[in-house]
């Protein structure tokens, strides 16, 4: 059938029209406002010319303007969008164009996502908001008309904070920690991250899989089976640019061997006991010492005193005394471990000799001394026979053990009273030095009497800061320690109170037996080999206070191989410094003090926390803190781990100060703000002693990047309080 164009009504003058077709008919549709007078008269039934043409002149001279467009492409502002965190936020808009590329203005859209992305709509439709609801992949679809475009969304969480075990980690040595490994990885909004690739590296040991990814609750999980050498182990777990620490203690395994370490191979008198006491150790299959193992000591001929001992930490037992038998000759000591089957024999030679006496250490015994110097009080023995008679004119031998100091006579008559007196000058190189005494004349109940005494570096100044190393040092490492003592010295001006102490250790302090009057401050210093460069630095602060506070005994303890580190890179003099400052009190006794406010806790909200001391308050304005607006004066570190939160100036507003938790490339100035803070905690203080660097010249420093991170450096084992009567008590 041939298309016919039939006019459905008389258009009025002057409209514009349009024409439809319906079933092969054109129909007339007004288009527009009238232009001029028109009235048609004719309504013809065909016109006879194709429908096409119709619409073609129509068109030419017609123009819809309220018909809808035709949706071409929707464009999108991102090709794909990646979210690193649960409840990570992020935004997308379109672009809606027609079919001839031309941009539609407010074009109805529609938007939707799947069920790991949350959509919220904005005050324009063409743009919304997505949230990270779960890690994975995902797609959020927009729609107008019959155009649709997709957004990839992927969700990837990465590690801000890894959380170590809870629980104390312990095996025997050589086997596989019972309970896995778990470190809690969180992302930067706290939200537990799964599918996090974490690292674990093992200080002794080894690993089932070194890599290991976090399951659905965010934890990866490892198989640690410990080295071979008892004592602290350690695992360090990354993940992108976190880190924790995780230690493990490998106890010893089981005894099996006992080693002879002193008292074998004497020659002694008959029915007396040896000049040295018989000593035996038990070591596990790796040579570790093992303690509290049952030692039985049996003797063929004589008696013996204390014949069942266990052994100590170091794996040592000592036989409390052997009395050799009457009858001369030789005979011998067995020393059995009967749990496990392994024993150690003895030998002595026993011959006739003087009569027995026994020696009484009157005085000079348990010493603190300065290298080079008589010790405060000279050796002081007294002899006396079974009954208690003083031994007149018996000589008595003096002999340097060890420490390279020396005695002004090697042996010594005793007098009327029956006492014998030494003086003794300690070894130049500091640490232990040991004096033996014995009776050089006849049989000894106790013929290896021992003193001690520790050489230290002495201090000067109206506040005395002793170093006493308790392990072997080079001069120049001596040097740095002494300067450092100097340095605080200078800054801190009043003297504090002596304290009068007689004790056998301190449990948890590295502190030898001490009976001395210390003035100031005494420091027990070591280095040592802990696990090796960039793994645990070490630790400084104080283990024994005076009754107001102030510390009395402090440690400082180094691994060898970060000390060989910081003076390679010239830090070890900053390092030292500010481990000194701890020791003295810096970050150590704020809480005591109720100046620290707002303490956070490692791994949780981020407090204001801040030192709020007066006399901190002025320092910190001096140095440019009078316009901070940051939070409370002065800011305390808030953000690192334990031994480092709560205890030092923060980094981020102090940038290089030198009680910030980071040594920086470049200079680390001890500012008045530490200086002032001391008097705060009951110091008189030279300000003027403070290094002069204003915040800003601090904040400026920065630029370069921190050089050695003091995590975990500030001590927090036992800790002891000593009243002026000399009564140690631990600290509640």
């Amino acid at each position: 059938m041939a298309s016919r164009a039939r006019l459905l009504s008389g258009p009025r003058r002057g409209s514009r029209f349009s024409v439809e077709t319906s079933m092969g008919e054109a129909r007339w549709r007004q288009c527009g406002p009238a232009r001029s007078p028109f009235r048609p008269h004719l309504r013809p039934r065909s016109t006879g010319l194709p429908v096409a043409v119709l619409l073609a002149i129509v068109a030419a001279s017609c123009h819809d303007s309220t018909a809808p467009r035709e949706v071409g492409t929707i464009e999108l502002s991102m090709p794909q969008a990646t979210l690193d965190a649960i409840g990570a936020l992020d935004t997308v808009s379109a672009v809606v164009r027609d079919v001839n590329g031309r941009i539609i203005a407010h074009a109805d859209v529609a938007w939707s996502g799947t069920s790991g992305v949350a959509i919220r709509k904005l005050n324009s439709p063409s743009a919304v908001e997505l949230k990270a609801l779960a890690s994975g992949t995902g797609e959020v679809t927009v729609r107008s008309g019959n155009v649709q475009a997709t957004l990839p969304v992927e969700v990837v969480q990465k590690a801000a904070v890894l959380i170590p075990p809870g629980n104390p980690v312990a095996a025997p040595v050589a086997t596989r920690i019972p309970e896995q490994i778990q470190v809690l990885v969180r992302d930067r909004l706290g939200a537990p991250a799964a599918g996090v690739s974490v690292a674990f590296e093992a200080s002794a040991g080894s690993l089932a899989s070194s890599t290991v990814v976090t399951e659905a609750d965010g934890i990866a999980r490892a198989d640690w089976t410990l080295g071979t050498a008892a004592g602290e182990q350690v695992l360090t777990a990354r993940a992108g640019n976190a880190r924790v620490l995780i230690r493990a203690t490998a106890t010893p395994g089981p005894v099996a061997a006992l080693e002879k370490v002193a008292g074998d191979g004497q020659r002694g008198w008959l029915g007396s006991p040896t000049d040295v006491r018989p000593v035996v150790k038990a070591t596990d299959s790796y040579g570790n010492p093992v303690h509290g193992v049952s030692i039985v000591f049996t003797p063929s001929q004589g008696t013996v005193t204390g014949g069942m001992q266990l052994t100590l930490t170091d794996g040592t037992a000592t036989l409390g005394a052997w009395t050799l038998g009457t009858t001369p000759g030789a005979m011998t000591l067995t020393a059995s471990a009967p749990a496990y089957g392994t024993t150690a024999t003895f030998s002595a030679t026993a011959a006739a000799g003087q009569p027995l006496v026994r020696i009484i250490v009157e005085s000079g015994s348990d010493q603190i001394g300065i290298e080079s110097m008589p010790v405060p009080a000279p050796p002081r023995v007294k002899l006396v026979d079974t009954t208690g008679v003083a031994q007149a004119n018996r000589q008595v031998q003096f002999e340097v053990v060890s420490g390279a100091g020396t005695v002004s006579a090697a042996t010594a008559t005793t007098s009327a009273d029956g006492t014998a007196t030494v003086a003794w000058t300690l070894g130049a190189a500091g640490g232990a030095n040991t004096l033996r005494v014995r009776v050089a004349d006849g049989p000894a109940t106790n013929n290896d009497v021992v003193f001690t005494a520790l050489a230290c570096t002495g201090g000067n100044g109206a506040y005395v800061i002793n170093v006493c190393f308790t392990t072997p040092v080079t001069a120049s490492q001596r040097a740095v320690f002494m300067d450092a003592a100097a340095r605080w010295s200078s800054i801190v001006t009043g003297d504090v109170p002596d304290v009068e102490l007689d004790i056998a250790s301190i449990p948890g302090c590295s502190v030898p037996k001490l009976n001395a009057r210390l003035d100031d401050l005494v420091i027990f210093a070591r280095i040592e080999p802990i696990d090796g460069p960039g793994q645990i630095l070490g630790s400084a602060g104080w283990c024994v206070t005076r009754d107001d506070g102030k510390p009395v005994i402090g440690q400082m303890r180094f691994d060898i191989a970060d000390v060989t580190m910081m003076e390679a890179s010239g830090r070890f003099r900053d390092v030292i410094l500010h481990e000194m400052g701890h020791v003295i009190g810096l970050g150590t006794i704020w809480t005591s003090t109720n100046y620290l406010i707002n303490p956070g806790i490692p791994g949780g909200p981020r407090l204001d926390t801040h030192f709020s001391g007066p006399k901190a308050v002025e320092g910190f304005n001096m140095i440019g803190g009078a316009v901070y607006t940051g939070g409370a004066k002065v800011p305390v570190e808030n953000a690192a781990g334990p031994g480092s939160i709560n205890s030092h100036w923060r980094e981020s507003v102090l940038g290089n100060e030198l009680m910030t938790p980071f040594i920086n490339n470049g200079p680390n100035p001890l500012t008045v703000l530490s200086v002032m803070s001391l008097a705060d905690l009951g110091y008189e203080v030279n300000p003027a002693a403070a290094d002069s660097h204003e915040q800003s010249d601090v904040l400026a420093d920065r630029r370069a990047a921190p050089l050695i991170f003091l995590e975990n450096d500030v001590y927090t084992g036992p800790r002891y309080t000593v009243d002026r009567a000399g009564r140690v008590r631990p600290v509640r």
